[in-house]
């Protein structure tokens, strides 16, 4: 009867460690999805798309644990500086179609000016 009770015990301890093991993996992961968001790295949208659908995975995976107060903070920090690399990279795109917009529209008043003036 020890030796049930005794490898029920070790059983427990081992899924508790393989747990810990997975949500780290999982935040390493996190991590290195947010780096390649913040890099100068040009992506294609689909890598984007594929990038963005698995931290939305991971993201409810770990929710739906019992995280501690570290591991709740460490991905409520995750979360955040990934909403900021793509803000950031949304600005940046954003800022340079409305360059070529302004370039479009400047020529485009030079053209009208020009056809006045003749």
């Amino acid at each position: 009867m020890k030796k049930i009770a005794f490898f029920i015990f070790a059983a427990l301890i081992s899924l508790t460690f393989i747990s810990c093991a997975t949500t780290s993996c999982k935040f390493n992961e996190m991590r290195k999805i947010c780096e390649k968001i913040e890099g100068k790295n040009e992506y294609t949208e689909d890598e984007y798309e594929k990038m963005h659908t698995r931290f939305t995975e991971i993201v409810k995976e770990l929710e739906s644990r019992n995280l501690n107060s570290e591991e709740s903070e460490e991905l409520s920090q995750l979360k955040g500086r990934y909403v900021g690399a793509i803000t950031a990279r949304a600005t940046t795109n954003l800022g340079n179609i409305f360059g070529a917009f302004g370039d479009a529209l400047k020529g485009f008043v030079e053209g009208v000016s020009n056809s006045f003036n003749k």
